[in-house]
């Protein structure tokens, strides 16, 4: 019995949290499924009489294994008998003393079973000590797929055997810890188990919702959260992030993700080099496989956006996230990118369901005034300012897209820097779009997107995938109206984006022009000649068909042959508002300024 308190005593897990400035002290189910295992023939000695001996060490290795390793350490095993005799295992615990008067009864949390076979144990002084604390020690939660919202005692402790780092913002915390793998019912794949310590337990990340307001609203905030991530768990979607767990312990509200050892876009475009200055030291093949990488994570958050949107099943309920910006998509990958390399180990996966709204009806606008706050003001679109009052569409996210989309570009093409320069001239945490004297896109954003257009890259030969792309964003995403006008007739043509070269006939040129549908209006109305946004049906839609005429070598990904004018062709801080576009063509001394 010694030899077996001892392998105990070892294998307690010791963690510092610093945000509460404890030592939590655990073992794991691993562990104890492993000292257990051992201890068959003492558990066996302890019946009373030798009828039992069988079904006690039954008992003790099918149904109470924790309970075994709990009386043990405790030195109180010779109790092991009456739970037994009561059928009373690891399922009844965690257990609690009740107080009716002076009289004191013993109950399972879990069942509300009265343990009247325990009562007698009062005599002994350290039976309060186990139930207050010793049996938290034991009985460690085990996460699993069943989607259960978790409620734990304060006492509880949890399965983490280290806490690394804490971030805050207005309505959350996030903290980095690292689980044990015993306690995850969950198999690895591109999320979870992606970042795993050298004994392969995964790392995670616990978020702890904030809120300003009363308890009912942060209430509300847990459940509108809640019931997005289930529709993303339900979805299954490989661009949707996976929600490990979701538990209330203190009053508090936490959820656990799998961590993204790549961080957010917003880091990855910091930290990862894109390969735009290195472009002449590349391949056509490497240059084909980095675009290629860069349009199946383009197509992929489309097609999660859609599914929110669009659902094939529950008809009548629709989604959307309502806070999309780079800082929200995160980079899973089981190898670190750097500088030189080709990133398409990194899988982009759409985070933070805080801002979005599950809507009963399908319909693109509702009548009722909206009660979700506004994104983040950078990737907010025009209705927030021209609508205020008007519940938000579902065409919300597809602005805030095409505000994410013409950054990345810009990251593939001009790196770090020049996107630093568009941020720079469209106004730090400033949106795409312009209030006065009406509102439209930025002159400065359409002056970066016919820049980008002209890049010999994009359009130097004829159509690439880039370029049509940049023209998806141009005249489809990036778009003020998100309805109808009334009267407006929904009839749909056909159309297809201009080409760089419309001397060109898609017959001429081979290269199949890309389909888009829009309605067409009545003529007679104001203003009825302009788009309204694209759903993400047609998004998705667009963007599938670049892939696939340019997977089918009728579209190049990007012109090779642009490349060797890529140096020259390189923006510059400080665009000059009053410059026309015309001039985007200039020599590098000029660059953006000259425009």
């Amino acid at each position: 019995m010694t030899e077996l308190r001892e392998k105990l005593s070892k294998a307690v897990i010791r963690v510092e949290h610093k945000s509460s400035t404890k030592t939590h002290k655990w073992i794991s189910w691993e562990s104890i499924k492993s000292i257990t295992d051992e201890a068959g023939d003492v558990v066996g000695k302890l019946a009373t009489s030798e009828c039992h001996a069988e079904g006690l060490k039954k008992f003790a290795l099918l149904k109470a294994r924790r309970l075994v390793a709990l009386l043990f350490h405790t030195r109180h095993e010779e109790w092991l008998e009456r739970f037994y005799h009561n059928d009373f295992g690891d399922d009844m615990f965690p257990i609690e003393v009740k107080y009716e008067g002076s009289h004191r009864t013993v109950e399972s949390t879990k069942t509300k079973r009265r343990a009247e076979f325990l009562e007698e144990l009062f005599q002994y002084h350290d039976f309060d000590v186990i139930c207050d604390m010793w049996q938290w020690m034991f009985f460690v939660p085990i996460f699993s797929q069943d989607d259960t919202a978790y409620v734990f005692d304060w006492r509880c402790q949890l399965p983490f055997v280290q806490e690394l780092e804490t971030s805050e913002s207005n309505f959350s915390t996030v903290t980095h810890l690292v689980i044990h793998r015993g306690h995850l019912k969950f198999e690895n794949d591109d999320q979870i188990g992606t970042v795993l310590d050298s004994d392969g337990n995964p790392h995670v990340a616990v978020k702890k919702l904030l809120t300003r307001g009363t308890a009912e609203k942060l209430q509300q905030v847990v459940e509108n959260e809640a019931s997005v991530l289930g529709r993303f768990q339900n979805h299954n979607h490989p661009h949707f992030v996976r929600a490990i767990a979701r538990y209330t312990q203190e009053n508090h509200h936490y959820f656990v993700f799998p961590w993204a050892k790549g961080g957010n876009l917003r880091e990855f475009w910091d930290q990862q080099p894109s390969l735009s200055r290195a472009s002449l030291n590349f391949s056509t093949h490497d240059w084909d496989t980095y675009i290629r990488w860069f349009f199946d994570q383009l197509v992929g958050l489309a097609s999660a956006i859609k599914e929110l949107h669009h659902p094939d099943e529950e008809f009548g309920v629709s989604c959307r996230h309502g806070d999309l910006k780079p800082e929200n998509i995160l980079c899973f990958s089981h190898d670190a990118p750097g500088p030189g390399k080709i990133p398409t180990s990194v899988k982009l996966v759409i985070a933070d369901a805080g801002h979005a709204k599950v809507h009963e009806k399908v319909t693109e606008l509702r009548q009722d005034i909206t009660n979700t706050p506004a994104g983040t003001n950078t990737y907010k679109p025009p209705e927030v300012v021209y609508l205020p009052k008007e519940a938000r569409s579902r065409r919300y996210d597809i602005w805030s897209l095409g505000c994410l989309y013409l950054e990345f570009i810009i990251w593939i093409l001009y790196d770090r820097d020049g996107l630093q320069r568009f941020r720079t001239d469209i106004g730090p945490s400033e949106p795409f779009f312009k209030e006065h004297p009406e509102i439209t896109v930025k002159d400065m954003v359409k002056k970066w997107i016919q820049y980008i257009k002209e890049d010999p890259r994009c359009s130097s030969t004829g159509p690439t995938a880039l370029g049509r792309f940049v023209e998806l964003i141009e005249t489809r995403l990036l778009v003020v109206r998100i309805q109808r006008r009334q009267g407006s007739k929904p009839k749909h043509e056909a159309i297809d984006f201009p080409t760089e070269h419309p001397e060109l006939s898609a017959e001429d040129s081979k290269l199949p022009l890309t389909m888009v549908t829009r309605p067409s209006f009545n003529i007679n109305e104001p203003g009825a000649n302009e788009l309204e946004r694209a759903d993400a049906i047609e998004m998705v839609e667009v963007i599938q068909k670049i892939i696939t005429r340019a997977s089918g070598d009728s579209l190049p990904w990007i012109s090779w042959d642009g490349m060797a004018s890529t140096r020259s062709f390189w923006p510059t801080a400080n665009l000059d508002t009053r410059a026309q576009t015309g001039s985007l063509r200039e020599s590098n001394r000029a660059g953006l300024q000259g425009v």
